[in-house]
């Protein structure tokens, strides 16, 4: 990556001709002694931001995820001229010029003038990250928006950025083996689908997913080549993989060494080396709670997929296929409590109001609700009976804020019990 030499551009010019600035505004002001501290905090904040930017910006990374922070710091360093933490890859974005392998480096807006004066121009990446500091930042986001289920992310992305490093050094671009194959367990309810999508949503550019259900009786590996030819780049979701059929799972074990999927019927073959394979599996996971910790091949690891052959009944040759098998369990009560809270400020967004305050005893017995199913899969239609005769009266009466109290839109008498071993 090229820099610019102008000693503008060095960061301790900039400090000093800030300092200069600010000094000759402060003499024109010596009477005002609030705005004398206003402008030097400012000063000094655009001075620092500036600083980090160039030299430490994987520092700035948690701070350049906040809504309003990674505004400003944005803006700095849209003034400055420096990269956003992770600006290799968002240069590289804006300017449609990414290297066509996720971790590769980016390029600046003047090597991506002389690469579109050429002819061989390679393709836009279909990845966000590009590099180390991208896949931080993506496992920050994931672990802001997927709560509960922060293992499972940190094992994910990790083989995610292993995979695409080891592509980049690669002499042969590291084959076209998928960039991973990862089997979620869990309970209906828990999140894995949505630990799919945000995924999906952070991973590609186009955001992209299809979802697959082994139970619906027709064909699982036609609509995954129709959808992989569409869009080359995206997560494939596979519902129930323990009753995949045995041609599909011979599929995805020779897609997992590199081979092409095939399509029997049209004589179609498709690529995977794009995509990540999601395989769930709808089962309860607290008795695997314990194999999580389990992430290095050797004995544990052995352990691990016989017990996932054993008892959900995986195809044994999908399960050594696998990148990683994560047990997804109920989270504990708090991280609960901030779920619910999050699913009822969202709701009232819906009708432009806000929350002002939620009585502790409607998320607790929420919470305890969804304890007793073991499971998340009511709480959004329940949320939205909580939300809606608060939000209503306060559209009426022209209010732009509500309290959710403890009254109960949906009676715990008629809240469906659910069977352990119900799917």
């Amino acid at each position: 990556m090229t820099r610019a030499t102008s000693p503008w551009q060095h960061p301790v010019v900039q400090f000093i001709g800030w300092l200069l600035g600010c000094y000759f505004v402060l003499s024109l002001a010596q009477r005002l002694s609030p705005l004398h501290v206003v402008l030097t905090v400012l000063c000094g904040i655009f001075a620092s931001t500036i600083y980090l930017l160039r030299f430490h910006s994987s520092w700035l990374l948690r701070l350049y995820a906040m809504r309003y922070v990674g505004g400003i710091i944005e803006w700095i360093a849209q003034v400055s001229g420096e990269p956003v933490p992770g600006g290799v890859a968002a240069l590289s974005r804006s300017n449609g010029s990414a290297s066509s392998a996720p971790g590769a480096a980016g390029v600046t807006a003047s090597d991506s003038s002389a690469a579109r004066s050429k002819s061989s121009e390679p393709p836009p990446s279909p990845f966000v990250p590009q590099s180390p500091a991208d896949y931080a930042l993506m496992l920050d986001l994931l672990k802001r928006e997927v709560r509960g289920h922060q293992r499972a992310l940190d094992r994910i992305v990790r083989s995610l950025r292993q995979t695409a490093e080891l592509r980049a050094r690669a002499a042969d671009g590291g084959g076209n083996a998928p960039l991973g194959i990862h089997l979620l367990i869990g309970g209906r309810g828990i999140g894995k689908r949505f630990l799919a999508a945000r995924l999906a949503a952070h991973l590609y550019t186009r955001g992209g997913g299809t979802v697959v259900d082994a139970t619906s009786g027709g064909d699982v590996v036609a609509p995954l080549v129709e959808a992989v030819r569409a869009d080359p780049a995206q997560v494939l979701v596979i519902e129930a993989a323990d009753q995949l059929p045995a041609e599909a799972v011979s599929q995805l074990v020779a897609v997992a060494s590199g081979a092409p999927l095939l399509d029997a019927a049209s004589g179609a073959r498709v690529s995977c080396r794009n995509t990540v394979i999601l395989l769930l599996v709808h089962r309860s996971a607290d008795a695997l709670s314990d194999i999580g910790a389990v992430e290095s091949i050797g004995t544990g690891q052995t352990q691990l997929l016989d017990r996932i052959v054993a008892e959900l009944g995986v195809d044994r040759r999908l399960a050594w296929a696998l990148n990683g098998a994560h047990p997804l369990v109920l989270p504990p009560p708090m991280v609960l409590a901030e779920i619910i809270a999050g699913l009822i400020d969202r709701e009232a967004q819906r009708f432009g109001v806000r929350i002002s305050r939620i009585h502790e005893a409607t998320l607790a017995r929420e919470v305890q609700v969804v304890r007793e199913l073991s499971s998340l899969e009511l709480t959004p239609s329940r949320v939205a009976k909580i939300v809606r005769d608060p939000a209503h009266r306060a559209i009426t009466d022209g209010q732009q804020a509500i309290s959710i109290g403890t009254i109960d839109n949906a009676p715990r008498e008629n809240v469906p019990s659910r069977a352990p071993d119900q799917r």
